[in-house]
């Protein structure tokens, strides 16, 4: 699906999951050679800017929340940037993309933001929205954190559960990072390649600031891994403890019970002149000498503070 804004001086165009007909189109009314075209198809290319003689192509990645698998995926945001068009190619999976399209047709929103058919507010706009869109989703890892933290405090008792929670926030953290781990690097090459484009030195601040929140974004997910180790060292450690009390526990069980394996063992052997064996109390004198042996055992341990 190819959607366009009705504006004059700058075009959007917003490609929803592209077909080949869609690239066709592409080629031939914006002239966009089809091997930058062939980008935007799977699988995922890594992020970076490449400037051609006529528009500069770039690919950004974007994470978004899968609220079924309550996983962060991947989406890639593919733009061409012309001199008097603008095209994003997208999975349709970002909200704020497909939003800002329909919002940008309102002239009060255009005025608000001081659009004015101006490429390099435009670009600007749409990443700074992109980049809003991730807010919440660190909150969201936040809470988590916090939740994850007070049942491991809480609870005595070790649930598999509770790995399976840390691993999926661990992992949301990995693919969070992964994902805008090159968005500073790309956006000062943008300010560079687009000076053609747009006015850089007058934009410059604005995509600066979009620059200082993706460093905003990696400490805060920093902060995060930390947290998220720690958490998971505690909780090994937890199970660790718990696994040495009940070998701790078997371990003097054997032991104790030993003295009574160990003389079953020795008058169930089936010799001659085996003592007790023909006395009239001998079973009960044998019984007596295994009791006794494992209360010896149970007395020298509780001696030793091992139980």
């Amino acid at each position: 699906m190819i959607l366009e804004n009705r504006s004059k001086k700058v075009k959007w165009v917003l490609v929803k999951t592209p077909t080949k007909s869609n690239l066709e189109y592409l080629n031939e009314r914006f002239g966009i050679d089809k091997n930058d075209l062939s980008l935007v198809l799977p699988p995922f290319q890594r992020p970076r800017i490449l400037k051609k003689e006529k528009y500069i192509v770039m690919i950004l990645h974007f994470p978004y929340y899968n609220r079924t698998t309550k996983e962060i995926k991947t989406s890639e945001v593919d733009f061409f940037i012309g001199k008097d068009f603008l095209i994003t190619v997208t999975d349709g999976k970002l909200p704020p993309l497909l939003n800002l399209f329909d919002d940008i047709e309102d002239p009060d929103y255009k005025n608000k933001h001081n659009l004015k058919d101006n490429m390099g507010n435009l670009l600007y706009e749409i990443l700074h929205s992109l980049l809003i869109y991730l807010g919440p989703m660190l909150n969201h890892i936040a809470q988590d954190l916090d939740q994850i933290e007070d049942k491991i405090k809480s609870q005595t008792i070790v649930k598999k559960e509770y790995i399976t929670d840390i691993l999926t926030i661990k992992t949301n953290i990995i693919n969070f990072r992964k994902t805008i781990q090159s968005h500073k690097n790309v956006i000062k090459k943008l300010i560079i390649a687009g000076s053609n484009l747009f006015n850089p030195n007058k934009l410059r601040p604005y995509f600066n600031e979009l620059i200082e929140y993706t460093v905003e974004i990696w400490s805060t997910l920093e902060n995060y891994t930390y947290t998220i180790n720690a958490l998971h060292d505690t909780y090994e450690s937890m199970v660790t403890f718990k696994i040495n009390q009940i070998m701790k526990v078997l371990t003097l069980f054997s032991v104790i019970v030993f003295p009574l394996t160990l003389l079953a063992a020795i008058f169930g052997m089936n010799t001659v002149n085996m003592p007790l064996v023909d006395s009239e109390y001998g079973f009960w004198v044998i019984i007596g000498i295994m009791l006794a042996g494992s209360a010896v055992m149970w007395g020298y341990f509780k001696y030793k503070k091992w139980i």
